[in-house]
Formats: C-alpha cells, sequence, structure tokens
C-alpha cells in the first residue's frame, strides 16, 4: 500500500536507475556464482537488488524472482545460486531498485545455460478393472518432481496407443476411467510420470496390468513379482501383462490388481473362483510373498478356490521362512522345496505323463526376452501334491498340483504351482497351451460367443449342423472340444481354397458357437472345415453349407 502510494502520487523522483552488470561463474554442474557490480551513478547508501532465473523469453516476476536483497550501493555483491532440479534452459537477470522504488531495466544476459534434468522414477501400477463405461485403472506415484501421467494401452492387434496425457492427469491424480476401441476386448496398460520442465522428461514404463471381459467367470491375476535396480527402486515389468495376453488368446475373462491391493484388503481373492499369481523377485533375498498375503490366500483356498501360483524362489523362500510360511506351502499348496536349481535346469520342462501337463513340452526365458530364469526352484511332493511338469535335464519337479482339502476346508481347492513363472515361457502359443490346461483343471469354460455347457462335461470333439443352411448372409455354428488345444475353422470353396478363417488358435475345453457372415461372398455351396489339436491325435470335422445371396 505504501509503496502504490508513493508512486501513485510522484512525489519522489521516479526516473529509473541505470543497470547494473552482471558477471557469473559456474562453481559446479548446478551451482552458479552471480557476481553484480552497482551501476555507475550513486543511488544513495542502499539499494535493493533483484535476481531472476527463467527458461522463457520474458520475465514473469511472480515466477521468476529467486531473491531480493538490499546491498550497499558503493560496492557489488556475489551471490551462489543452487540450481535444484534441471530439465530446463535458463538465463539470468539482474535488477536494481533505488530508494524510491524505481527499477532499472534488466541487466543485460550474461548466460544461457542447460542443466539436463533426470526423468521421474515410474509410477507403481495398482489395479485395472472393466466398468461400463470404460477401464478404471489406479496408482502411485513413487515422485513430486511431476506435471501429470500418461497412460498407454495395446491389444492383440494393436501397438501402444495413448488414451490420455498430463494435461488430463495432473499431478495429484491416481485413478482414471478410460475408453478403447470396442472392438477389441482384451486390453494391456501401462502408466508413465511425466516430468517438470520443458523437457516433459517421461519416466520408465510402469507394470504392465491387463484386463478383459468375455462374458465368463471372471479370473483375478496377481501381480507379484518384485523387480527393483541396483539402488533398490521398484521397476516396471510386464509379466502379469503376458498373462493377461494369453487368458485373452483363450478366451478368459479377467482382471489384474498388485499384490499389496490383496495385502490391504482392498481386493479380496474370495470374489473371484480362481487366482493366478504372478510371483518371483529379481532379488532371491527378498520376501516374494508375505504373511498377511498367504493368509488371504489360505483363506481362499478353505473355501474351495482355484490358484495358480509360478515364480522361481517362492518355494525356497517359504520353506526357509517362518513357520506360517512353512505351513502355507505344505498345507495349503501342499508342496515342497527341494533345492534351488542352475543354469535353468536346462531352461525347458515336459509334462508328467497322465496328468494335466501330459505330452507338452515348453521352455522358459534364458535371458533372450529379459528375465534369465537361472535358479528356478526344484519341488518335492511330500505333503500331498502331485508332479505335473519335469525339468528336462533331469533335476526334478518343476510343477505340482493336487485337488484336495485344504486344513479346515469342508470343499476341495485346486491348486497348481511352478517352480518358474509361467509368464517367462517363451513361445506364446506354448503358454497358452499350459495356462489353457490349468484352466481346463480349473474347469473355467471360455467362448467367443456362448458357452451353453459346463466345461466338465464337454468329453468329445463334434462340430454341430450350421444353422441356417441354406444361409443369406450368415449362419452359425457350434463345436465342442475336450480339452484345451489348437483350433482352426476355415471356409472352403469347391475347389478346395480356402477363402476365409473364422479361427485360428488356442481355445480351452468347453462347448461354444461362431459365425460366418458371408456378406460379400457370392452364392453357392462352401465347407466349413473344423480342425483340432489336442495333447494326442489331429481331430477334423467338416459341414457343408449353401449360400443364397
Amino acid at each position: 500500500p505504501n509503496l502504490t502510494k508513493v508512486r501513485g502520487t510522484k512525489i519522489f523522483v521516479d526516473t529509473p536507475p541505470a543497470t547494473p552488470t552482471l558477471s557469473i561463474s559456474k562453481e559446479d554442474s548446478t551451482v552458479y556464482a552471480l557476481r553484480v557490480s552497482p551501476p555507475v551513478e550513486r543511488m544513495g547508501k542502499a539499494s535493493w537488488y533483484v535476481i531472476y532465473r527463467t527458461g522463457a523469453d520474458e520475465i514473469d516476476p511472480a515466477v521468476d524472482e529467486i531473491v531480493t536483497r538490499k546491498f550497499s550501493a558503493s560496492r557489488g555483491f556475489s551471490y551462489i545460486d543452487r540450481i535444484s532440479s534441471g530439465g530446463f534452459a535458463f538465463k539470468y537477470y539482474v535488477t536494481v531498485c533505488d530508494r524510491y522504488w524505481n527499477e532499472s531495466e534488466p541487466s543485460n544476459i550474461e548466460i544461457t545455460d542447460y542443466i539436463p534434468g533426470e526423468a521421474p522414477l515410474a509410477a507403481i501400477f495398482k489395479q485395472v478393472k472393466h466398468l461400463p463405461s470404460g477401464y478404471q485403472l489406479s496408482w502411485v506415484p513413487t515422485d513430486d518432481q511431476i506435471q501429470g501421467f500418461r497412460v498407454y494401452a495395446k491389444s492383440a492387434d494393436s501397438d501402444w496407443l495413448l488414451l490420455t496425457d498430463e494435461t488430463t492427469l495432473d499431478a495429484a491424480a491416481t485413478s482414471a476411467v478410460v475408453s478403447t476401441d470396442n472392438s477389441e476386448i482384451d486390453w494391456q496398460f501401462k502408466i508413465t510420470c511425466i516430468g517438470l520442465g520443458h523437457e516433459a522428461l517421461e519416466s520408465p514404463d510402469s507394470d504392465i496390468l491387463g484386463c478383459a471381459d468375455f462374458g465368463t467367470p471372471l479370473v483375478l491375476i496377481v501381480d507379484g513379482f518384485e523387480q527393483t535396480d541396483a539402488a533398490g527402486q521398484e521397476m516396471g515389468h510386464p509379466l502379469a501383462g503376458r498373462i493377461s495376453e494369453t487368458l485373452g488368446q483363450i478366451h478368459v475373462s479377467h482382471e489384474t490388481c498388485s499384490d499389496e491391493l490383496i495385502a490391504d484388503a482392498v481386493v479380496a481373492p474370495r470374489d473371484f473362483s480362481t487366482v493366478i499369481w504372478v510371483g518371483g523377485t529379481s532379488d532371491p533375498a527378498a520376501q516374494v510373498i508375505d504373511y498377511t498375503e498367504m493368509a488371504k490366500l489360505a483363506s481362499f483356498l478353505r473355501y474351495g478356490g482355484n490358484l495358480l501360483i509360478s515364480g522361481s524362489d517362492l518355494a525356497s523362500n517359504m520353506k526357509n521362512g517362518a513357520t506360517a510360511d512353512k505351513k502355507f506351502l505344505t498345507s495349503y499348496l501342499k508342496a515342497d522345496f527341494s533345492a534351488k536349481g542352475a543354469d535353468g535346469n536346462g531352461y525347458e520342462v515336459t509334462g508328467t505323463s497322465a496328468t494335466l501337463f501330459d505330452g507338452l513340452t515348453v521352455e522358459f526365458d534364458n535371458g533372450v526376452n529379459g528375465y534369465d530364469v537361472v535358479e528356478p526352484d526344484i519341488l518335492g511332493t511330500d505333503n500331498g501334491a502331485a508332479a505335473c511338469l519335469e525339468y528336462s535335464d533331469g533335476s526334478g519337479i518343476a510343477a505340482v498340483f493336487h485337488n484336495e482339502k485344504v486344513e479346515n476346508a469342508s470343499t476341495p481347492a485346486k491348486v497348481v504351482m511352478l517352480g518358474f513363472s509361467a509368464a517367462t515361457i517363451t513361445s506364446e502359443s506354448l503358454r497358452a497351451l499350459l495356462v489353457g490346461r490349468v484352466m481346463d483343471f480349473f474347469e473355467i469354460g471360455n467362448t467367443s460367443d456362448v458357452t451353453s455347457t459346463p466345461v466338465a462335461m464337454v468329453e468329445t470333439f463334434a462340430l454341430a449342423p450350421a444353422y441356417p443352411n441354406p444361409f443369406n448372409p450368415a449362419t452359425t455354428l457350434q463345436f465342442s472340444i475336450p480339452e484345451t488345444g489348437h483350433v482352426h475353422i476355415s471356409v472352403l470353396n469347391t475347389l478346395g481354397q480356402e477363402i476365409a478363417v473364422l479361427q485360428d488358435g488356442i481355445l480351452t475345453a468347453g462347448n461354444r458357437n461362431i459365425s460366418w457372415q458371408a456378406d460379400h461372398i457370392s452364392s453357392g455351396v462352401y465347407f466349413i472345415k473344423l480342425s483340432f489339436q489336442g495333447k494326442k491325435q489331429l481331430q477334423q470335422a467338416t459341414q457343408k453349407v449353401l449360400l443364397l445371396q
């Protein structure tokens, strides 16, 4: 108020003083020493100097001022400026105010420097689930030097797409509801943080989490894999996202959450019939599943839940942990830990005869895909579980399963435990076969349209007559497969040439419908051929149809 009055009434001299002189030296990578010399003309016993630092072309006094200080007018002064964060180009300006608060023009720009910024830390992705209005995502930031977040999504038929960015999701955001292309059902998501400054550096990716709704029973994927860098900072990884992709391939509905949400009782396993726990750690000394999480899973199994749990170090951590850890391994998973593997135990496993993995051989990652499973767990069967996978080098059991009542239960649970992460299986199609057989064991049906018969009742391969037939322009076929396998459905003309492919991929056991939309096909006789490769022989069936346009 007093300053306004002085300037408004012009009681005192209002001629701006001359511009001070600025020199600067760089003391360290982020430390600058500014030497300010007063104007030649005398300005009274004392004067006020104002120092600005800005990355813009013009000074914004409300934002750019870093110091206002009273100094003697007769001699200069030094000011040490310590830059707290980089990522921007900046310039220094200095003005001087006389005793009447007349401010000089800014000093000449003596330096334009640039300190490269550091990308912010990755966010911790907590959950993705399907809503009628889209997909709900939640996360927790680990860096407060950010301006906001970006959300990306991909489907089986698309690359990563940017759905929303920091202009919508500012630094305070911890959740979002996003929409995707409605023609796709299964989606994977990731989140990044955007740093401050004009560079807007982007953080590494978060974990990848996925979600899909095929109208079938919902499976919960739990992201329990912990990956850290040399400094102990949590890093993002794609393993839970790979399992989501696999479930999408075999048309199993699912959503994903972090293991912390299980421990904090935000997500309850008992709300789902089936849980897939993606476990393991990049630090063998770390605890990969804590007591609270085991207690939630124990309750889930007591009520007859289905659990696929996989990851190296899971069994070894439980065996060498507290009493509660050992009890969960032996009484609920009904497994045992035999030894740590070496050199990946050959990085290959083979299905045990007459079990759910009979005839199946798969390889897991030796580092080519980013996760060298050097020391997988070798499991034991002393507590009731049976072997279903064995390491091909003969070192021991790679996976066990059981369908037994656990402690204090009235209903049998179903458990499959792998000594390595299922997400590290290198072949996508073989990963789908393995997970699909687990879904068969859990009696989780799937379909692209309608599943009318429970999976447990499907015992034979069959192709029912198309309806309607003759048709215009669409007809529907129902087929049955007794187990997980590769299904190829094609349309042939009378010359035996393939003119359309209706299905080509892994499906789990069940009855399902599939339609052929023949709008742009000419009238005539066609043959719809179904080929199914299960554990053993190839099975085929053909249906003749008549299209009348």
